[in-house]
């Protein structure tokens, strides 16, 4: 088997007028460089859009074959150079797509439907076992591997039943598990709203998210939301409030209220706010 030789310089390499280019080369601006280099591409652009699918497979194969035989008589210090230039320019290009993807975000236009930001789909999985989108940088989650967090303690006995998913009572929960995550909640959630008009599938929002905290007590004239159900005194009570939602479980509603009574730490605040309640109505 026949090993094509390294790529030989030209002759034309010690001529006056390639001389003369070398000088003239390492004496040109910034700009002068950027714009020969962009004529360059461009002239070779052009070049590839002509070239018919013979001479495109026939150029591919020349170049694989020129870098085996290269990389099979490099050295190892030219080796080691070799890796070190690859990292350095996939940390570039990584840092470029992360600005572009920031300044994507900063130029997004809510008038322009097509117009979008996205840092691709979470399936990388982080060194510490966490999912993550792949536009993420390394510094994300556990700052690539300095933080190191203890595990979660496991899970009561009553949501552990409630996310094995194996029995119906676990499978209904599952299915409705965002219906009952809203019905406990705290806040609401807030936000400049950006949408279009006309027909608009998906939640469109403009600036800063945030958390509605209300007041702890709500008005003689509207029922109790949010934070405002688990002020109310009772059991019956705080299901009452809840008992809107006619396709949810009333005994995972009661079991879970139930739950959050026993291991609320904030019974305090409750009587601070019913007190507080108590002298604006005398």
């Amino acid at each position: 088997t026949s090993i094509m030789p390294r790529k030989r310089k030209s002759s034309y390499a010690n001529t006056p007028h390639a001389q003369r280019m070398r000088l003239r080369r390492q004496s040109e601006s910034c700009d002068a460089r950027e714009e020969r280099l962009s004529r360059q591409r461009q002239r070779q652009t052009e070049s590839r859009q002509n070239e018919t699918l013979g001479e495109h497979q026939e150029r591919q194969e020349q170049d694989r074959f020129r870098h085996i035989v290269a990389r099979r008589n490099e050295s190892e210090e030219e080796r080691q150079q070799r890796l070190i230039a690859d990292r350095n320019r996939y940390q570039n290009l990584r840092q470029r797509e992360i600005q572009n993807a920031k300044r994507s975000a900063l130029l997004y236009d809510k008038n322009d439907p097509c117009n979008k930001a996205a840092i691709g789909e979470m399936t990388k999985l982080c060194q510490c076992g966490a999912k993550k989108f792949t536009g993420e940088s390394l510094g994300m989650c556990c700052g690539n591997g300095k933080v190191t967090l203890d595990q979660f303690p496991p899970l009561p006995q009553l949501f552990e039943e409630l996310f094995t998913g194996e029995s119906q009572f676990s499978k209904h929960f599952l299915s409705r598990l965002r219906e009952y995550n809203s019905l406990f909640a705290m806040t609401s959630f807030g936000h400049k709203d950006a949408s279009v008009q006309g027909w608009n599938p998906s939640v469109r929002i403009q600036g800063q998210i945030y958390h509605q905290l209300g007041s702890l007590m709500p008005p003689e004239d509207r029922r109790a939301r949010y934070i405002q159900v688990y002020f109310l005194d009772t059991l019956e009570d705080q299901l009452r409030a809840r008992g809107e939602h006619q396709n949810l479980n009333a005994d995972i509603l009661e079991r879970i209220t139930a739950w959050l009574n026993e291991n609320n730490h904030y019974e305090g605040a409750k009587d601070c706010a019913r007190a507080s309640t108590a002298r604006k109505h005398k």
